[in-house]
């Protein structure tokens, strides 16, 4: 659209001369242009050419990035005050270690587990009649303790 309205304002200060009509022909229109008139009209052209590039690219790489930055800070400072937040909760129910005492009763009795005791077949992958009751036994204790 710009480039037309450029192209219908150089063209009007061109000088037309038409020939004489002749019998059975059409008149000849003779343009004369000269070589300031086409780099007038060049450099004008070209000026509007880098500005709508200019605005294209604004329009296309920049503000398209500028958004996703302002929607990573807009995220980033969401994030913080969710911290910020979950941090004075934190403070204000404390957590509790108690189960850290009940469980220094049952971890000696389970580091001592052993699985290659009494009746185990080792070669298999088929457990012994007492293991399967060994390992159940570690696990009722372990759960008395946490919960008594």
């Amino acid at each position: 659209k710009t480039r037309d309205v450029l192209v219908a304002r150089h063209a009007d200060k061109i000088p037309v001369v038409r020939s004489k009509p002749q019998l059975f022909q059409r008149p000849r229109f003779s343009f004369a242009i000269t070589p300031e008139q086409v780099l007038t009209f060049v450099l004008e052209l070209s000026a509007a050419w880098h500005q709508a590039a200019e605005s294209e690219v604004v329009q296309l790489c920049l503000e398209p990035v500028e958004a996703n930055f302002n929607d990573m800070v807009q995220s980033i400072q969401d994030i913080s005050a969710q911290c910020l937040v979950s941090k004075t909760h934190k403070q204000e129910t404390p957590f509790d270690f108690a189960f850290v005492r009940k469980l220094e009763q049952v971890l000696p009795t389970i580091a001592a587990f052993s699985s290659c005791e009494e009746d185990g077949n080792h070669e298999t992958a088929q457990l012994g009649a007492g293991e399967a009751d060994r390992c159940e036994a570690i696990c009722r204790q372990v759960r008395e303790a946490l919960q008594g």
